[in-house]
């Protein structure tokens, strides 16, 4: 089944559930022992709201 949207449909039992998959995932890089450290810091000193 399709939509105006462009999304395909399957039938699964009484309801009809889009077929969407994920996008092949992208390798991460290490952000380094000072990137972790400013994240840590981060998050130990963010204002209070």
């Amino acid at each position: 089944m399709l939509h105006g949207t462009g999304i395909t449909y399957t039938l699964q039992g009484d309801y009809y559930v889009p077929n969407f998959t994920l996008p092949a995932e992208e390798k991460t890089k290490s952000i380094g022992v000072w990137g972790q450290r400013h994240c840590r810091y981060l998050k130990e000193h963010r204002k209070a709201s």
